[in-house]
């Protein structure tokens, strides 16, 4: 009877064993090859796409049609509904990358139709994504997700498919925020940037009687920023792009700097000890001094275009609610 129990309680270790190394293979990870793969027509999409690679890192490509769709708005929609209910598969353009060399994939596009566009549908079709880590984005008018992930499911059934990101296209602009959070809710980001992601300091912009919601990133220029809060700093508009404006106090950089910037930025300049903010891209998108990236502002971007040639902003800690 005792040589019994034990090979039952031995039978049922093994097979207890056996899901817990299956429930492990299907955990997200972020230590595989990681691949962006995007459509996207009006480049709300390829923005959102550039974010997750400025975090994640990884191959990214983009999936291109080989035949334009009409520039017209309405002439793509009706195209667009065309091709779903003849359920036509548009060719695309050969992709440069190996998808074996791939555990993780993002998957990006807009939502055309409550689902996916067709080029994505193709894109799906020609490949086999079994035992793959396949990770959605989408941009969409403000309907939501629609049946795309029901849509990725029925042509990956073997993939393990992750909680989607979306966001309504007009806002992508000022997504980064978001999409770091998303990725550091998954467990995506490298160490190093799921702590910039999870410690950002919020903050409050105050121009005027407008005040605008942002954070400072964990940087070490952004932790010497944070120190000289409450700053008022007295700003001038530049380029219909920027406003900017010299401080008191300078900030050691331990940062190379860069030459573009996202709208939404703030930004410290050591060239000329200055802090920026940017609201808006231009036809003048490089710089020729060179920026670090200190934080964000969130808040809608549109009343910089209203304060005129000159103006006080105030960056403080944001309050926090009682």
């Amino acid at each position: 009877m005792k040589r019994l129990l034990f090979i039952i309680l031995s039978i049922f270790l093994a097979l207890l064993s056996s899901r817990s190394v299956s429930a492990a293979i299907k955990e997200p990870t972020n230590q595989g090859n990681s691949l962006i793969v995007y459509y996207s027509l009006s480049g709300n999409t390829k923005t959102i796409a550039g974010y997750i690679h400025k975090w994640v890192g990884g191959e990214i490509a983009e999936i291109k049609t080989l035949h334009a769709y009409p520039d017209e708005f309405e002439a793509v929609v009706l195209q667009a509904r065309r091709e779903r209910q003849e359920n036509y598969l548009p060719p695309i353009q050969p992709l440069r990358v190996d998808l074996k060399n791939y555990d993780v994939i993002y998957l990006g596009f807009p939502i055309w139709g409550t689902t996916l566009p067709q080029p994505m549908a193709t894109f799906l079709s020609q490949h086999d994504l079994a035992g793959k880590t396949l990770i959605p984005f989408s941009t969409h008018d403000g309907f939501g997700l629609g049946r795309s992930r029901q849509a990725i499911n029925a042509y990956a059934p073997a993939a393990t498919l992750l909680e989607s990101f979306e966001m309504v296209g007009a806002d992508v602009r000022i997504g980064e925020p978001r999409v770091q959070q998303w990725l550091s809710k998954l467990s995506l980001l490298p160490s190093a940037h799921a702590a910039e992601a999870l410690h950002h300091t919020p903050i409050t912009v105050t121009i005027g009687e407008v005040k605008l919601n942002g954070f400072l990133n964990n940087s070490v220029e952004s932790q010497q920023f944070t120190k000289m809060m409450p700053q008022a700093i007295a700003m001038v508009g530049f380029g219909g792009r920027e406003y900017y404006g010299g401080i008191d106090q300078t900030i050691s950089a331990q940062r190379e700097g860069q030459l573009h910037f996202d709208d939404g930025d703030i930004t410290y300049c050591p060239q000329n000890n200055t802090i920026a903010i940017f609201y808006a891209q231009t036809d003048r998108p490089n710089l020729t001094m060179k920026v670090i990236p200190l934080g964000k502002v969130t808040s809608d971007l549109s009343p910089f275009q209203h304060f005129g040639r000159s103006a006080t902003v105030t960056f403080e800690p944001a309050k926090q609610a009682d």
